[in-house]
């Protein structure tokens, strides 16, 4: 949100909120970061938002949703990094890393890419250690399988 708020968020740019899925905080509403996309007119055709949390109805513009698996289970989301390239292809329900520091890789070196920052990458510590989402991020399924108690 302060990327979007503040300008920092470029045309062409895919905004990336992650740790929002139903185990890392119960998967709540990204309206605002698609609202604040669609008001601005240098971003409301070029730029998407990309999220493992959920949208509702309301959500405007480009948007994808429910991504999982999601960061706190250490899914492709969560190792994104700033200068990613990310593809989204509409027809065919995909989502791709396709390369870094802006630059566009073969298939073979971007899974290179991802085993390296997946043997660094650490889970966040819970953000709820009491109390309803706590039992819920503990025993919650993914957003593929309606993010059901398991």
């Amino acid at each position: 949100m302060e990327a979007l708020l503040s300008g920092q968020v470029e045309p062409g740019d895919v905004v990336v909120i992650r740790y929002e899925g139903p185990r890392a905080n119960g998967m709540p509403e990204m309206y605002f970061a698609t609202a604040i996309v669609a008001a601005d007119p240098r971003l409301s055709h070029t730029t998407a938002v990309v999220t493992d949390g959920r949208y509702s109805g309301a959500a405007k513009g480009p948007a994808v949703g429910h991504v999982t698996p999601e960061a706190l289970d250490g899914g492709p989301i969560a190792l994104v990094e700033n200068g990613d390239l990310i593809e989204i292809h509409i027809p065919e329900r995909r989502l791709d890393l396709v390369g870094v520091q802006g630059r566009r890789l073969e298939v073979h070196q971007m899974t290179e890419v991802l085993a390296t920052r997946e043997a660094s990458w650490v889970a966040p510590p819970p953000r709820h250690t009491s109390g309803i989402l706590s039992v819920y991020s503990r025993v919650a399924g993914g957003s593929d399988s309606g993010a059901s108690l398991t």
